[in-house]
């Protein structure tokens, strides 16, 4: 329960936040400038996030979270948000809904690996 209305607190702070911008003003001299500062990127990390975080999204509840979570397990990473329509039950509505605030980074790979062998 705790860690499902922390989840749901990150999914609002990152909704809050998405793409806004502060500006502020310096005084510091004879010649005010403005200074933008922009906010961190909120959204979750589609092949990290976890099904109690997964299930907080519009259109998406606890069973397509544990899909979602299941299909990235058996499949491998998703490479683009819109992969995600990969998971029976989500389509292209869904997908409107879920995906301002969803993003893929690129995974890093360990020494070792047959990716870094591959190079």
């Amino acid at each position: 329960m705790v860690m499902t209305l922390l989840a749901g607190l990150l999914v609002f702070a990152g909704w809050m936040a998405w793409r806004r911008t502060v500006v502020i003003d310096r005084v510091d001299g004879p010649h005010s400038t403005d200074t933008a500062i922009t906010w961190p990127d909120m959204r979750l990390d589609l092949n990290t996030a976890t099904a109690a975080e997964l299930s907080l999204l519009p259109g998406i509840g606890p069973q397509r979270a544990e899909n979602i979570v299941r299909d990235r397990e058996t499949n491998g990473p998703f490479l683009s948000v819109s992969d995600v329509t990969r998971v029976k039950g989500i389509g292209k509505v869904t997908l409107g809904q879920m995906a301002p605030y969803l993003v893929v980074r690129p995974t890093v790979t360990a020494p070792g690996t047959r990716a870094d062998k591959d190079e």
